[in-house]
């Protein structure tokens, strides 16, 4: 089982299709330099001052991104400086497929908090919480349900803040290596197509791109055939993709895809 595109597509109502994001080398000087241009820093920037609405447009973007949905572990404080280029143009904001991008980056961050010593995650860690609550059963995770949420919300609205301490973790460890197939809910969303279709990007399977750090990270539907509704397959032998794939290569392969 895996977070695949379809989770971020029903958890979190972000389009998964689109272009990925290529980063720019560029000095602190001039991102410094891009950021008082295009956010107005320096002077006032209120809404309801005219010719303000772009820049406090921006700054609320580059938080969305740069703190809630590809934060690191600094916080989201060094991160969202890095996609202000991106926001330059507004009416191009949606041509980006920040679901993917924002699933590589989970996947990067929960590669890297797999290693010994390590603490901290970044990534948006309420995506993976969600995708959990919708997936186990609640014998294994503690969730509350929001009293106020309907269909026509992303799905991730259903749930409420959970926490978890270290004795409910250990126990929670036994559990999940108790857990059998039957306890999985597979498709989890199924009451909610009528408001969120899946989207058939869904189904890509290859590279998609994280930008910061600049990597690709695989993404194959191929091995999680249960979680679209269909019968699992033998997939494909890993040594059959491409190893070292070039990002012009992961953009135009998922580019191509349906």
């Amino acid at each position: 089982m895996t977070v695949t595109l379809d989770d971020v597509s029903a958890l979190l109502h972000i389009p998964v299709g689109g272009r990925f994001y290529t980063p720019r080398v560029a000095s602190g000087y001039d991102v410094a330099e891009t950021c008082a241009l295009l956010l107005g820093w320096g002077r006032q920037i209120y809404c309801n001052v005219e010719g303000r609405y772009e820049h406090a447009t921006r700054m609320y973007l580059m938080h969305l991104v740069g703190a809630i949905l590809f934060v690191d572990k600094s916080g989201g404080h060094s991160f969202s400086a890095r996609w202000i280029d991106k926001l330059q143009h507004l009416e191009q904001v949606s041509e980006f497929a920040w679901g993917a991008i924002a699933l590589a980056t989970l996947y990067d961050q929960l590669g890297q908090s797999s290693r010994s010593g390590v603490k901290q995650m970044g990534g948006y860690t309420s995506l993976l919480l969600a995708w959990v609550f919708e997936h186990f059963p609640d014998r294994l995770v503690r969730w509350y349900a929001n009293p106020a949420y309907t269909e026509d919300h992303p799905r991730a609205c259903r749930w409420m803040e959970s926490r978890m301490g270290h004795a409910r973790m250990a126990e929670s460890r036994v559990l999940l290596d108790e857990l059998t197939a039957d306890d999985v809910i597979w498709t989890p969303y199924e009451a909610h197509r009528e408001w969120r279709q899946r989207d058939e990007k869904a189904l890509f399977s290859g590279y998609i791109q994280c930008p910061y750090p600049p990597a690709v990270r695989p993404h194959l539907s191929e091995r999680v055939m249960r979680q679209f509704g269909y019968i699992q397959t033998i997939p494909r032998h890993p040594s059959e993709m491409d190893r070292s794939p070039v990002a012009e290569v992961v953009n135009a392969a998922f580019a191509d895809y349906v």
